[in-house]
């Protein structure tokens, strides 16, 4: 009979992966299982490239339904690092823009410097 136990695995400083668990076992079982098999495969994502992560940006915030012609962003990339620049009509499309490129593939740090349009001021 197979029994089932958790195995915890946490990224530590994002280059080394640490499995951990255990299986508690009574010193006395003779059917206490003799050897330890790993069976665990480790798959290496092929790095985003410079154009996949521009390519990336660029749809994230033109494919965003709220953007339009009032709002302006644009972006420079340097590695993972992504700098947001432009202006927005109300501030939570700032925060919209910045979480849906948190999500492409490759970006590892967002600088946002996006500003909110203020509003038009009303005749008297």
């Amino acid at each position: 009979m197979r029994s089932q136990h958790t195995v915890h695995v946490a990224i530590v400083a994002a280059v080394v992966i640490l499995l951990t668990g255990a299986l508690p076992l009574a010193a006395d079982d003779n059917n206490a299982a003799k050897t330890v098999h790993n069976n665990v495969d480790v798959h290496l994502e092929q790095a985003a490239t410079r154009a996949d992560i521009i390519d990336g940006v660029r749809s994230a915030i033109l494919r965003y339904p709220r953007y339009n012609v009032f709002d302006y962003v644009e972006f420079e990339v340097d590695g993972g690092e992504i700098r947001l620049q432009g202006s927005v009509l109300h501030p939570w499309k700032k925060t919209a823009i910045e979480s849906r490129v948190a999500r492409v593939p490759g970006v590892l740090a967002i600088e946002n410097d996006i500003t909110v349009q203020s509003a038009p001021r009303k005749a008297h």
